[in-house]
């Protein structure tokens, strides 16, 4: 529990900056899904393919509302086939790029990066706990030395330096 509970302090510091990064990367992706999906949003929900989800036709039409899209379909892992599949299938040129390039970047990128992040601070600050053990054993182990030391020099009865029979 001690290793978790120090691991999960030493990684706060990244996720507050990962969170941050994944949020002006979905902003950015969310903002370019805008200007191109937004316009074949119309002809794809005339298809029908979306009777059945309301939120769909209106996912890519503002921003906070693209970057909701965004989070669930990539970081929640919800609603892909949903709104995204039928996209790419009427429109693959021109929403493909955007929809899996920010798939790519976000899951695959963004999330991978902030991961080897959080476990290279984990393997840090378990290398500064084996540093800090090491610094008290090594504490103790000279401090048992001076009270062996100690212990001798009571023992040698005559000073001579040597512990004989006769002095124990």
């Amino acid at each position: 529990l001690y290793w978790m509970t120090r691991g999960l302090f030493c990684a706060m510091k990244t996720l507050f900056w990962g969170i941050l990064l994944i949020l002006v990367v979905m902003i950015l992706w969310s903002i370019a899904a805008v200007e191109v999906i937004r316009p074949m949003m119309h002809d794809v929900a005339r298809s029908g393919v979306w009777d059945e989800c309301p939120r769909c036709h209106e996912s890519f039409d503002t921003v906070p509302q693209a970057l909701l899209t965004f989070f669930a379909q990539i970081v929640a892992g919800d609603s892909w086939a949903k709104v995204s599949d039928p996209i790419i299938r009427h429109h693959p040129m021109q929403s493909a790029p955007i929809l899996l390039g920010a798939f790519f970047t976000i899951n695959l990128g963004v999330l991978n990066l902030i991961l080897a992040v959080i476990v290279d601070r984990a393997q840090q600050a378990h290398a500064d706990d084996i540093r800090h053990v090491i610094k008290v054993k090594s504490a103790e182990y000279s401090a048992s030395v001076q009270k062996l030391l100690s212990l001798v020099r009571t023992m040698d009865i005559d000073q001579n330096g040597l512990i004989t029979l006769d002095g124990v």
